[in-house]
């Protein structure tokens, strides 16, 4: 990314002059703001008369890939009339090398589980499976067509978040929590190749969101609406990674309200079948924990990275949520063993 001063000049001559003219506004109308929390890339937001309108993300053009995902994500949103911000602008600058990425700006609230309610939660799985509705004969990111088998994409996302645990757990050695030893993770790698070669018929497959977290959804009220932000996670995918996501982040594993948002979202897509989603849950369940394990045990390491051995060995939170999360996956393991001679 290009040093401060260039970012500034950029956005500066884009709120000046381009954006003005494009929306039809007087110069000095138009104001940036720094957003206060959520945000870890360059994004500002774009106010008029004091009330933001619209977010603007910077990208370097090296990232192409994630421009493109998030274009073709606008046309899905056109096309298929999904809850989620349009594009209004896209403008690149051969000079610095960035590209500006303008959406509309969506007024509303994140989701809070303490907050939740049936109109909420019913609008969460009208969005979800108006989302979960756009279908393809390939998985994987916008733009690509992966038509190999599924079974062996579910096993390479174990690997990827397996690792990182693996590493972490090594530069602890005896000091790694106690359920994340070496046998209970050989256990867990085991348990995953066995149950990916479920997903091995698999043809068809949906529009996720991928990342379905508090941050990434809006409710809007009168009327309630749930809207989707952060489009460049968009892939095709298994529609169980997010409803299992949604269960644990956003209904916050109420039981209530995970029936209540399941029996909704599949009155809303009769060609889903809740059977099937049973089916496979498990193994996405697990993921989960395994992936907030990965999480947790990469921050840790990060936090260690500049302390003392003392200071090291007095542990932290994240170490305490990666052993709560490993000793969730371990549960689900517990609760479907796979069929004896199965876990190879």
């Amino acid at each position: 990314m290009p040093d401060a001063l260039i970012l500034d000049q950029f956005l500066k001559r884009y709120v000046e002059r381009r954006l003005p003219r494009l929306q039809g506004l007087a110069k000095g109308e138009v104001k940036l703001v720094t957003p206060l929390t959520g945000v870890r890339s360059l994004v500002r937001l774009i106010e008029v008369a004091g009330l933001p309108c619209a977010v603007i993300r910077v990208l370097p053009d090296s990232q192409a890939d994630l421009i493109d995902r998030r274009l073709r994500a606008d046309a899905l949103v056109e096309n298929h009339g999904l809850n989620a911000p349009r594009l209004i602008d896209v403008h690149e600058s051969r000079r610095t090398g960035l590209v500006a990425l303008v959406e509309e700006y969506v007024h509303g609230t994140h989701p809070n589980p303490e907050d939740l309610d049936t109109p909420r939660v019913e609008a969460l799985a009208d969005a979800v499976a108006g989302l979960h509705a756009v279908r393809a004969q390939h998985f994987g990111p916008l733009g690509t067509a992966s038509r190999g088998d599924f079974c062996a994409e579910a096993r390479r996302m174990v690997r990827n978040r397996h690792r990182s645990v693996r590493r972490w757990a090594a530069t602890r050695g005896r000091a790694a929590p106690a359920p994340i030893d070496a046998s209970s993770r050989q256990l867990a790698m085991k348990w995953f190749r066995a149950f990916a070669r479920r997903f091995a018929h698999l043809k068809e497959f949906s529009l996720i969101h991928d990342k379905p977290n508090r941050g990434n959804l809006i409710f809007q009220p009168d009327p309630v609406r749930c809207v989707f932000v952060d489009l460049s996670t968009l892939r095709y995918g298994h529609p169980a990674k997010d409803l299992v996501q949604i269960c644990h982040e956003i209904l916050g594993g109420s039981a209530r309200w995970i029936e209540a948002f399941l029996s909704r979202y599949y009155a809303q897509a009769p060609d889903c079948n809740r059977a099937d989603y049973e089916a496979l849950a498990p193994f996405y369940h697990a993921y989960y924990h395994l992936s907030q394990c990965a999480i947790n045990c990469r921050r840790e390491a990060k936090r260690s990275g500049s302390l003392n051995h003392s200071e090291r060995d007095r542990g932290s939170h994240h170490i305490a949520k990666s052993a709560a999360h490993w000793q969730e996956l371990l549960r689900v393991l517990e609760e479907h063993p796979l069929p004896a001679g199965t876990a190879k």
